[in-house]
């Protein structure tokens, strides 16, 4: 036991510079084969939390992420394996917000950036409109037949709900009806 004790201490200092060496070789090799790298992916944006009364005028689709970690990892890594996220949960009325995009990193990455960090949003209220529906005839019927009276809609009028900037724009529905080439009487439901 003596002799092992002594064999060991002999030269220490030695022994520990080389283990201390050879553990800096190793690693220096390792991530020669494996180095971490940095990599820009464009991945799509998701929203959460929105109020059923509010709705988004305009969202960006997708933003830019910056990924570092090792060679392997990254190259193996897709956009759809990274997801952006803009939550709306602390918006309760319609105005114009900046949100962070919050990402999260596959395992064994992390996120170094993101461009835009932050996204210019407009939120708007959620409403209800009702219009009344028109029809519009297409083509003509066969040589003697026309159409005995007005076609009746059942309800007359609808009830539209969406987006205050698009119901402003939304000023009548039509109903497109085709009569073209009809050549014997008959009364039609459409849908």
């Amino acid at each position: 036991m003596k002799e092992l004790t002594n064999w060991f201490l002999k030269n220490i200092d030695i022994k520990l510079l080389s283990l201390f060496l050879a553990i800096i070789l190793w690693l220096y090799i390792a991530g020669g084969e494996n180095p971490m790298v940095e990599n820009f992916i464009d991945i799509s944006l998701t929203q959460t939390n929105l109020s059923e009364d509010l709705a988004i005028k305009e969202f960006p689709t997708n933003v830019s992420v910056g990924i570092k970690g090792p060679k392997n990892i990254i190259n193996n890594i897709s956009p759809n394996q990274i997801s952006g996220i803009v939550d709306f949960s602390e918006i309760n009325k319609e105005g114009l917000y900046k949100l962070k995009v919050e990402v999260a990193a596959p395992k064994g990455t992390q996120i170094t950036r993101i461009i835009p960090p932050e996204i210019k949003v407009e939120v708007e209220k959620v409403l209800t409109k009702g219009v009344e529906v028109q029809y519009s005839l297409i083509g003509v019927p066969e040589k003697g037949y026309s159409l005995t009276d007005e076609p009746q809609f059942n309800p007359s009028k609808l009830k539209i709900i969406g987006a205050q900037s698009v119901l402003e724009n939304i000023k009548q529905i039509i109903c497109a009806i085709d009569i073209s080439g009809i050549k014997e009487n008959l009364s039609r439901k459409l849908t």
